[in-house]
C-alpha cells in the first residue's frame, strides 16, 4: 500500500492556487512600489491591518480608518491609540497624496472617502479562500 501524507496541508494547498490568488503579499508588494514619501496610507478594515504593517515597507505608518466602536473579535486589545484615526481629515490636508486598503471579504465595507478626494487609481489581488474576497488598494489626491 502507498504511503500517505499525513495532515491537511498537504490535502488542501494545493486546492488554494496560492499562484493565482496573491493576496495581500502581493498588495503590499504593489504598495512597496508605487509609494512615494509623504504620502499617507490608511487601512480600512481592522481584519486586515496587522497583515499590511508586517509587510509595509515604505517606512510611513499605516493607520486604521475606525470611526465607530470595534467589536473585540476585530484586534481591538492589540491597537494602540496611535494606529487609528476616527477622521481622514486627521492626517490630510490638500494635495496629499493617498492610499486607501481594503478588503472585500469577511462581510467588510468600503468606507466613504472625503468628498475631496479625487481617485487616481485602483487595483486588487485576490485572497486565497473565497470568503476573504479581494484586497483592494486605491490611490487618491486630496483636493
Amino acid at each position: 500500500m502507498p504511503k500517505r501524507k499525513n495532515g491537511l496541508f498537504f490535502r488542501c494547498w494545493p486546492r488554494l492556487k496560492i499562484d493565482k490568488k496573491p493576496g495581500m503579499a502581493a498588495a503590499a508588494s504593489y504598495l512597496n512600489q508605487e509609494y512615494r514619501p509623504n504620502e499617507k496610507i490608511f487601512v480600512g478594515s481592522s481584519l486586515i491591518y496587522f497583515t499590511l504593517k508586517y509587510h509595509n515597507q515604505t517606512g510611513e505608518p499605516a493607520y486604521l480608518y475606525a470611526p465607530g466602536s470595534m467589536p473585540h473579535y476585530s484586534g481591538t486589545a492589540l491597537f494602540s491609540p496611535q494606529d487609528i484615526i476616527i477622521d481622514f481629515n486627521q492626517k490630510t490636508k490638500p494635495d496629499d497624496m493617498v492610499w486607501l486598503i481594503n478588503i472585500t471579504g469577511f462581510g467588510n465595507y468600503r468606507p466613504r472617502t472625503p468628498e475631496n478626494w479625487a481617485l487616481i487609481s485602483e487595483t486588487g489581488f485576490q485572497e486565497a479562500r473565497d470568503y476573504q474576497g479581494w484586497i483592494l488598494i486605491q490611490k487618491y489626491k486630496v483636493q
